[in-house]
């Protein structure tokens, strides 16, 4: 539970700071930081992770706060059987899910910066990372159950 918990807190922390920092100091320049590769960019984003869902705050509020209600639930309740590699896929979802809810109640809208302008990419931020690979590993791990129950 204690990995759970650190992980969450630290994710939005970061995630905190990084958002100040994008809408404080980065707001409204683009910054190289590898040149043509990838780029600090200033975006606004009113829906979810990269863009998607553009204009439904209070729905996609709702339901990360009802995602990180389940995956806390579930991670309390079965403590004794869940790997640390797997608590931690489940932290990054809810931190992750959580600064972004954080973000929308504080800026009406989500900061992302983090732009890979070689492949014209959506601009994301932390939190959209975390709760992406979060996501892709616990997927991973249900997959592979599976496959070792046949």
């Amino acid at each position: 539970m204690a990995l759970y918990i650190f992980t969450v807190v630290a994710i939005i922390g970061v995630s905190r700071w990084l958002a100040y920092w994008a809408y404080y100091f980065l707001k409204p320049a683009e910054i190289p930081w590898i040149a043509d590769i990838i780029h600090f960019t200033y975006v606004e984003n009113t829906g979810a992770a990269f863009g998607m869902f553009e204009n439904n705050s209070g729905m996609l509020s709702a339901i990360s706060i009802l995602l990180f209600l389940i995956i806390t639930y579930w991670v309390v309740s079965k403590k004794k059987v869940l790997t640390n590699d797997l608590v931690f896929a489940l932290a990054c979802v809810a931190g992750g899910g959580i600064s972004n809810v954080v973000d929308r109640f504080t800026f009406g809208f989500v900061i992302d910066y983090v732009y890979f302008k070689f492949i014209d990419f959506a601009v994301f931020n932390l939190a959209d990372t975390c709760v992406v690979l979060g996501t892709i590993y616990v997927g991973i791990k249900i997959l592979m159950a599976k496959d070792e129950k046949k």
